[in-house]
């Protein structure tokens, strides 16, 4: 198995993903119809992926409604429902 800068050689597909995945601390704030802002449940989890918007779309049950790169680089993801459920994933690696 070698490594190189440009190309990972003698490594299955698996492995290469897993190589390019990034670490990132998510906070998430989850705003319900009925509690609005004021009763927004918050977390902070830490995750590895190589795909913010991926992971979104994988682990949240609403679409997602806009995508927003941050200037220090922080990606901001806002899903929801038309019913007015509004998650919002802010990643920084």
């Amino acid at each position: 198995m070698c490594y190189n800068k440009k190309k990972a050689c003698g490594l299955n597909a698996e492995t290469e993903n897993y190589l390019a995945m990034k670490e990132y601390e998510v906070s998430i704030e989850e705003v319900t119809p009925c509690g609005g802002d004021k009763h927004a449940r918050r977390s902070i989890i830490e995750i590895e992926t190589d795909s913010p918007e991926n992971w979104v779309r994988e682990n949240c049950a609403f679409k997602i409604l806009d995508v927003i790169t941050c200037e220090n680089g922080d990606i901001r993801i806002i899903a929801g429902s038309d019913a007015g459920y509004r998650n919002t994933y802010v990643f920084s690696e």
